[in-house]
């Protein structure tokens, strides 16, 4: 009698090769995967802070370029400033003459989002005649 001689498919050890290989490639994509998770969300949270500041920013220039040109006084300004930064939280706004420009302002937001340990300043310069 004649012996067959199957040499098609695979052994058990090459089996289990190729799956620890499969293995060992998809623990290194879920970990590029999950690294790029967390850059995304730090993106994120930078990006909305900044919109958040530049919105701060936005309504104050609106509110100090509706002041009449006889209350453009730095202490009024600085009113208006404490005024804006009351209806909103976790924000300082500073505004200071710029010298010996008159009219010149620089205005200054910065909010704190202390839980997430971030602090983002946003400095502009308004012109108000």
């Amino acid at each position: 009698m004649k012996k067959l001689k199957n040499h098609r498919g695979f052994t058990l050890i090459e089996i289990l090769v190729s799956i620890a290989l499969i293995g060992m490639v998809a623990v290194t994509i879920l970990g590029l995967f999950s690294a790029s998770l967390r850059n995304n969300n730090a993106s994120k949270a930078v990006i909305e802070t900044t919109v958040f500041a530049k919105d701060i920013m936005e309504n104050l220039k609106k509110e100090l370029y509706s002041l009449p040109s006889d209350d453009r006084d730095i202490d009024i300004i600085r009113a208006k400033g404490v005024e804006v930064q009351n209806s909103y939280e976790d924000c300082t706004i500073t505004i200071d003459s710029k010298g010996s420009i008159t009219g010149l302002y620089i205005i200054q937001v910065e909010v704190n989002k202390a839980g997430e340990g971030r602090v983002e300043r946003y400095v502009s310069q308004i012109y108000l005649p």
